[in-house]
């Protein structure tokens, strides 16, 4: 199979309510005018991130090994060979779609592979978080209809899931209208992250920096259990113990990897704040998180293996070990003796160092030669696919809006297996 770059890539007709894949809230209203490029232009509503990721006009650069020009069909068989060959390879970064990320389980399980995701640290502790503690979750659609006070714990909107509050606490609709309309939207957090101007009553600041985020949580829970602190932090605690005292439905609302400190520690403490409420009220937690298709990862591998990231296939059996198979400590203490790394949405995620063959299955060519380079196609963009969402409640299937030469991450380790 020889793919080869198309001089003008036919547009799509389908425009309207496109699946935006490029960060885990995987907003499905979008609206895209193509440009004579391949690119996109965004219509107004779209966040910042996806109208920049959108204006780039696509590329299909040929697959490289040993940084020599290949054809895709030479680039398969030597990543069939390297596989081959390895006694324990490794697959990270996984940035793909549900398709890919299932092909590349059934590739990893015949060649007694371990699997990381690039954001596995931040997915490891949110898991262990819910294996050892368990917690109240809830999901973007119940904030939209029924929470009437959001507390937000220092999410940085400006740098990812922008949209959460246009389409979760200022919906224009919603299933009940009166909710939304006298819903509360605290952030507390540091006022230069802060997204409110003040203008709305019904969304205010409370300024806590950074470092403080924990102690602050620490305080709700302590004046949600009637035990007063002292200190101006703990005033501003007991503030907003009163505004739990007369919500109907509270979600509290993080994103671990903004986290300065131990995310496990804050979602602990946060996790204990929802079931003080829930002794009285109603009350929930909401992580954002998950990108680079984080939580497809996540959630097919659950599916198809009964455990989440950071497994090891061994001889027909599994090794489920959070902390023993991170790509990043794999690499250093050299467990591994090849690496295929898979980054489809190209953000430029980093590869972490290590003296080993490597393969890059990405969207951008890499800075460096590497024994196998292959590219793919977005998905979502160039392909068809599915993606669960942050909240592990929706799976959202986005159609390819132009025609791609580009293979799939389901296509590359399909072919791949075929030569195994």
């Amino acid at each position: 199979m020889q793919h080869k770059a198309s001089e003008a890539p036919t547009q799509s007709p389908r425009l309207k309510n496109a699946v935006c894949p490029f960060c885990s809230l995987l907003c499905d209203d979008l609206v895209l005018t193509p440009n004579a490029d391949g690119s996109f232009k965004t219509a107004a509503g779209a966040c910042h991130n996806a109208s920049k990721a959108y204006l780039r006009a696509p590329s299909a650069p040929a697959p490289t090994l040993n940084g020599n020009p290949a054809t895709f069909d030479d680039a398969f068989a030597a990543l069939a060979k390297l596989i081959k060959r390895s006694s324990r390879p490794h697959f990270g970064g996984l940035a793909t779609d549900v398709n890919g990320m299932r092909q590349i389980i059934r590739c990893a399980e015949r060649s007694n592979a371990s699997l990381d995701h690039a954001h596995g640290e931040i997915m490891a502790a949110t898991t262990e978080l819910l294996q050892s503690r368990g917690y109240y979750a809830t999901t973007l659609s119940e904030v939209r209809n029924r929470c009437d006070l959001a507390l937000i714990f220092d999410v940085d909107f400006a740098a990812r899931y922008t949209n959460f509050l246009k389409r979760c606490t200022r919906p224009k609709q919603s299933l009940s209208g009166p909710i939304a309309k006298r819903r509360e939207t605290l952030f507390i957090g540091s006022n230069e992250r802060s997204p409110f101007d003040g203008g709305d009553k019904k969304e205010l600041s409370i300024d806590v920096r950074r470092g403080e985020i924990d102690d602050f949580a620490l305080l709700l829970l302590g004046a949600l259990r009637r035990k007063t602190g002292t200190g101006a932090l703990a005033k501003k605690a007991q503030e907003v113990v009163a505004k739990i005292r007369d919500a109907a439905y509270v979600t509290l609302v993080w994103a671990p990897g903004q986290v300065s400190e131990s995310p496990l520690a804050l979602g602990w403490t946060l996790a204990d704040v929802v079931h003080e409420i829930n002794a009285t009220g109603r009350g929930a937690l909401l992580t954002l998180g998950g990108d680079d298709g984080g939580q497809t990862a996540q959630n097919v591998s659950a599916w198809t293996t009964g455990y989440p990231n950071r497994i090891a296939f061994n001889r027909g059996s599994i090794d489920y070990a959070p902390k023993l198979n991170a790509t990043r400590r794999l690499l250093e203490h050299q467990a591994i003796d090849a690496l295929v790394w898979v980054d489809s949405f190209g953000r430029g995620l980093k590869i972490p160092p290590g003296n080993v063959p490597t393969v890059v299955i990405g969207r951008q060519k890499p800075h460096r030669p590497h024994d196998i380079y292959i590219p793919v196609g977005v998905p979502t963009i160039d392909h068809d696919a599915d993606l669960v969402r942050t909240d592990s409640s929706v799976t959202l299937r986005g159609r390819a809006l132009r025609d791609s030469e580009l293979p799939s991450v389901a296509k590359v380790f399909s072919e791949v297996m075929a030569r195994l």
